[in-house]
C-alpha cells in the first residue's frame, strides 16, 4: 500500500496490458466470490424456484420459445419484450447444448467480469493507480446490488446492461465516437437503460468541445441506437405498459408507504454502503480532481428519476455505481492524502464497513429485494466512518501529502 505522502492528484491514465491483465485477474477473483458466497446458501446452480423475484421468468420464456423448447408465443409483456438480445444469446447457446440455467449463468458470469474489468479501467483512464482502483473495484464488488445480486437471480438483462453503460461512458471518457454508436445498439438492444450513456455525454463533451460540436458528436452517436429502439417497438407490438400515470401512481404509492420503513434507507446506504460516504468525503475536494460535475450530476439525476417506474430500488440506482466509484476512490485517496492513519488501515476499515453492509444485506429465501428491511448496523457503521471521513478530508492535508 502507498504512503500517504506518496498519493499524487490523479493524471489520466491509458490502458496499458498490464492493467488489463490485472483487472481481469481481480474482477475474475471478485466474481467467483460472489458466485461462492450465493452457492454457499442456494447452490451453484439453484434454478429459478429459489428465485423470489418474478422478472426472470419472463426472459426464460423469451429465451425458451426463441429455442424452439416450447410452443408458446413469446411474451408481449412492456418493457420486457423490447430487451431482447440476452434472452436470444442465451437462446443461441441452449441450440448449441446448454441448459437454460447454464445458458444464463454463462452470459451473467461473463457480463459481471467484464463490468468489473471496465470499472477498473475507467479508474484508472481517471489517474489513479492501480491500488486505488483495485481498492475501489473490491469495495463496487461488496455492494449487494451490483455482482452479488445477479449472482443470485442471473437470468436477467441487467448485468450485460451495466456493462455496456460503463463501457459507454469509458467510450465518452476516450471520445471515442463510432464505437459507442456501435455499442449504443448493442446497449439498447440489452435494456433502454442504456440512454443513460447519453445523458452522460452531452454535458461531458459540452464541457470539452463546446455547445455545437457536442450536440452535434452526442446526436449523431445516439442515432444508431435511436433507429433500434424505434424498429423495436414497431417490430414487437407489446401488451402493458403504456399507462405511465399508472404506473406512476402505483410507484409513487409504494414508495410513501415504505417509505420510513425502508425507502429512504434503501435509496441511500442500502444501495451503496460506505460508496456513498467516501464519495460525499471526495465532494468536500472537489477542487483536487478534474471531474466533469455537471456530467455527473445529470447521471446520476437520471438515474435517480428511473425510480419513479420501478419499484427495485437497489437494482436501478446501481446504474449509477460508474459516478459514485468515481467520488468513492478520489474520497479514499483524500483520506489518505490527510495522512492521519496508515493507508493500510484506511482500506481495511472502508473494507469492513463494506463487508458488514454485504452480509447483513439478505437476498434469498430470507427477503425479497423491494422488501430490504432497514439495517441500523449498516447505518451506525456507515455513520461512523462518514462523520471521520468528512471531518478528515475537510481539514487541510499534512504538508509533506
Amino acid at each position: 500500500m502507498v504512503e500517504a505522502s506518496d498519493v499524487k492528484q490523479p493524471q489520466a491514465a491509458s490502458t496499458t496490458w498490464r492493467t488489463l491483465v490485472l483487472g481481469s485477474a481481480l474482477a475474475a477473483a471478485l466474481v467467483i466470490g460472489n458466485v461462492a458466497y450465493v452457492s454457499a446458501f442456494l447452490g451453484f446452480r439453484h434454478g429459478p424456484n429459489r428465485v423470489k423475484e418474478s422478472d426472470h421468468r419472463i426472459y426464460i420464456a423469451m429465451t425458451r420459445a426463441d429455442a424452439g423448447d416450447t410452443d408458446d408465443a413469446p411474451p408481449r409483456t412492456a418493457p420486457f419484450c423490447w430487451r431482447v438480445l440476452v434472452p436470444e444469446l442465451a437462446a443461441l447457446l441452449v441450440r448449441a447444448g446448454a441448459s437454460v440455467d447454464t445458458a444464463y449463468l454463462a452470459l451473467t458470469t461473463l457480463a459481471l467480469w467484464g463490468w468489473l474489468l471496465t470499472l477498473f479501467v475507467l479508474l484508472r483512464q481517471q489517474g489513479f493507480d492501480e491500488e486505488l482502483a483495485g481498492a475501489g473495484l473490491v469495495l463496487a464488488a461488496l455492494t449487494p446490488a451490483a455482482a452479488r445480486w445477479y449472482a443470485y437471480q442471473y437470468w436477467m438483462t441487467d448485468p450485460l446492461s451495466l456493462w455496456t453503460v460503463a463501457a459507454g461512458i469509458l467510450l465518452v471518457e476516450r471520445r471515442r465516437w463510432r464505437w459507442l454508436a456501435v455499442l449504443g445498439v448493442a446497449g439498447v438492444l440489452t435494456r433502454e437503460t442504456f440512454v443513460l450513456v447519453y445523458v452522460w455525454a452531452l454535458p461531458r463533451e459540452w464541457s470539452r468541445a463546446g455547445a455545437a460540436r457536442a450536440w452535434r458528436r452526442v446526436g449523431a452517436a445516439a442515432v444508431p441506437a435511436a433507429a433500434a429502439l424505434i424498429a423495436l417497438r414497431l417490430m414487437l407490438p407489446a401488451q402493458g405498459g403504456g399507462d405511465w400515470a399508472a404506473t406512476l401512481r402505483f410507484v409513487l404509492g409504494f414508495r410513501l408507504r415504505h417509505l420510513l420503513d425502508n425507502q429512504v434507507y434503501f435509496a441511500t446506504l442500502g444501495t451503496f454502503g460506505v460508496l456513498l460516504p467516501l464519495a460525499l468525503a471526495g465532494l468536500m475536494r472537489w477542487r483536487a480532481l478534474d471531474r466533469p460535475r455537471l456530467a455527473d450530476a445529470a447521471f446520476v439525476g437520471a438515474t435517480a428519476a428511473s425510480l419513479l417506474l420501478a419499484v427495485n430500488t437497489d437494482r436501478l440506482l446501481i446504474y449509477a455505481l460508474p459516478v459514485v466509484l468515481l467520488w468513492a476512490v478520489h474520497g479514499l485517496r483524500e483520506l489518505l492524502r490527510a495522512g492521519r492513519a496508515h493507508p493500510t488501515s484506511v482500506v481495511a476499515i472502508a473494507v469492513a464497513v463494506q463487508a458488514l453492509f454485504y452480509a447483513v444485506t439478505r437476498f434469498g429465501p430470507r427477503a425479497i429485494s423491494i422488501y430490504q428491511p432497514t439495517s441500523w448496523r449498516v447505518i451506525l457503521a456507515c455513520t461512523a466512518f462518514m462523520v471521520w471521513a468528512l471531518a478528515t478530508t475537510a481539514r487541510p492535508a499534512r504538508a509533506n501529502a
